[in-house]
């Protein structure tokens, strides 16, 4: 600085307290800098022990943010689907069927994140979001499925026949709803923007696969729960 020059003004501030190092790199995936910002804070605790480290940018902003994003995202999945597990068992009235229903809840978005792993589609503050549209869509759909079955079981006394009049009459409806659903998000796809396309497509896709599991885990399920439920009672009446 005595020599006249002015380098140090890149690299500190006015008073010459502090220092600054900018290291250039390429702008991709946030994701795949979060070891990268981590490795080279250690490196530099390292090199300057006893200092005062902070790591300022856009791209250690950018890993902030997704890991704060994504861990707030597991968070509310959990509770949701915490929340929900109670509300089915409340209104289904058993706690077997309301725990058996959940699967057919959680299917869709297991699938879902399942084509996103074999296409190599990241998991950006698009594509998280579609695992909450999907549990919102299914947990709908199974909750008129379930309030008609059960009026239809109890007129009738006999699961096929439930299940049956449920999917001739709730079922129509769910087949117009999800239809039209599925349209709207695959209107993304006609988009310019690879995030807007991989929204709608997968959007789309969830929305058939809660109708599919609607349509074939639920009755499934009931089936199931139901005749095992008819069983005890001509077990009982026999033992009587």
């Amino acid at each position: 600085e005595s020599s006249g020059s002015d380098a140090l003004e890149e690299i500190a501030d006015s008073h010459y307290q502090m220092s600054r190092i900018s290291i250039l790199a390429p702008f991709v995936d946030a994701i795949i800098y979060k070891d990268y910002v981590d490795a080279v804070e250690r490196y530099l605790q390292e090199q300057l022990p006893g200092q005062k480290i902070t790591l300022t940018g856009h791209m250690v902003i950018f890993v902030q943010m997704i890991k704060h994003f994504i861990t707030s995202m597991a968070k509310s999945y959990i509770i949701a689907l915490v929340v929900i597990t109670v509300l089915m068992i409340l209104m289904i009235g058993r706690i077997g069927i309301g725990l058996m229903s959940m699967v057919a809840n959680i299917a869709p978005v297991l699938c879902i994140f399942g084509i996103m792993g074999i296409f190599d589609i990241p998991l950006d503050m698009a594509t998280i979001l579609i695992g909450s549209i999907v549990l919102g869509l299914v947990v709908d759909d199974t909750i008129h499925f379930l309030h008609h079955f059960r009026k239809a079981y109890d007129s009738t006394g006999e699961v096929y026949a439930a299940v049956r009049e449920t999917l001739h009459t709730t079922g129509r409806a769910l087949v117009i709803t999800s239809l039209v659903l599925s349209g709207g998000f695959f209107i993304y796809t006609a988009s310019f923007l690879i995030n807007n396309i991989r929204f709608g497509w997968l959007s789309g896709c969830a929305v058939l696969f809660a109708l599919a599991a609607d349509f074939l885990l639920v009755p499934a399920l009931l089936s199931l729960a139901y005749g095992k439920r008819a069983a005890d009672d001509i077990k009982f009446a026999v033992y009587d």
